[in-house]
């Protein structure tokens, strides 16, 4: 197996010559093979092949990345902008039989979505969804280049699939299975466990704020009794165009940082996030774990977390505590985790 290396998250000269590889290679295959493709986050960017100016796509995506823009909405656009998006890579196969073997790390599993969808071709009214799409956007495009905006203004076109396609989508594993297992075993540490919904969504620091407040509070109506694990999961983001310049973290180290304020002082409560992959955002950190005395002993260190927070600047902070989560690479993406222990019923 020839492992070819690509750019991540932004696509680069990388994505795009394994790209190419992967195109010469193709004429090689007939209508009697069985081509499969496994599929999962990351490769939007690590096999690219763009409709755009290479420079203008980075600055595209990058510009999005920054912008609380969900990777969802990102990936509706990279359909449309990506040669081996919207089932381009299945097209690059036809005739032959192409099987997507899909790891999502997208909430909600739309398999178009992950990976932008090399093996999934646009269905009716993927072409309306882009025009709305790029409307709901609008004001987050601001500061793009004038040509590159009056680019994505332009009517959109999606290729169908090919007359004699045989194409087939597996989905190999999501989020809620990995939440589903993490249940099992806190019930089996002897935790009383439950999955809660909705999934993680939204600014990573109103979600953290949101289930330290949950975990503190422990309303009587949680099917639980404590000792116990709330176990939830999805992907936040985070806005860097917001706040201050400078700071270094990730969405769950960000998550983490916010929830600290509602655990202070509760020394019956533990939060945990982490992102699936053992990497969150820039950094050699997975994610990490609050307590109750979290709050107080960054004060004691001269640190204030309210500050950090403003300024995206989780990591620091928590490697002062002692409380980041390092894991190294999982090598596989099912977008975060978040685990709430509750060990007392007690206010």
């Amino acid at each position: 197996i020839e492992v070819v290396v690509g750019d991540h998250p932004l696509p680069g000269p990388r994505s795009i010559a394994a790209a190419a590889k992967l195109r010469a290679r193709a004429s090689a295959v007939g209508p009697r093979d069985l081509v499969l493709c496994p599929i999962s986050g990351g490769a939007s960017a690590l096999l690219s092949e763009p409709l755009l100016p290479a420079d203008q796509w980075a600055d595209l995506v990058d510009h999005l990345l920054s912008r609380e823009v969900s990777i969802q909405a990102i990936n509706r656009l990279r359909r449309r902008f990506d040669a081996l998006k919207a089932g381009g890579l299945a097209r690059l196969f036809a005739p032959a039989t192409v099987v997507g073997l899909v790891i999502s790390d997208v909430v909600g599993d739309e398999l178009a979505l992950v990976g932008s969808g090399p093996t999934v071709y646009a269905g009716r009214g993927e072409a309306e969804a882009h025009r709305e799409l790029l409307g709901q956007l609008d004001a987050r495009l601001s500061g793009l280049a004038p040509e590159l905006r009056a680019r994505l203004a332009s009517p959109p076109t999606l290729e169908p699939a090919p007359q004699h396609s045989s194409i087939h989508q597996v989905l190999v594993a999501r989020n809620g299975d990995a939440r589903e297992a993490g249940c099992h075993q806190a019930r089996a540490e002897g935790l009383d466990s439950v999955v809660l919904l909705p999934a993680l969504g939204g600014p990573a620091a109103d979600e953290g704020r949101r289930l330290g407040r949950l975990l503190a509070d422990f309303p009587a109506d949680l099917p639980v009794s404590a000792p116990a694990c709330l176990i939830t999961g999805g992907e936040t983001v985070v806005d860097l165009s917001r706040g201050e310049v400078g700071g270094r973290g990730g969405r769950n180290q960000e998550l983490a940082l916010a929830a600290m304020a509602a655990l202070a002082g509760r020394a019956d409560c533990v939060l945990l996030t982490l992102a699936s992959d053992g990497e969150d955002g820039p950094t050699d950190a997975a994610g990490a774990v609050v307590t109750g005395d979290c709050w107080s002993r960054a004060h004691e260190l001269g640190l204030d977390p309210d500050a950090h927070l403003r300024a995206h600047d989780s990591y620091s902070l928590l490697s002062a505590l002692g409380h980041l989560l390092r894991l190294g690479p999982t090598d596989t993406n099912v977008c975060d985790l978040a685990f709430l222990f509750r060990l007392s019923r007690g206010g």
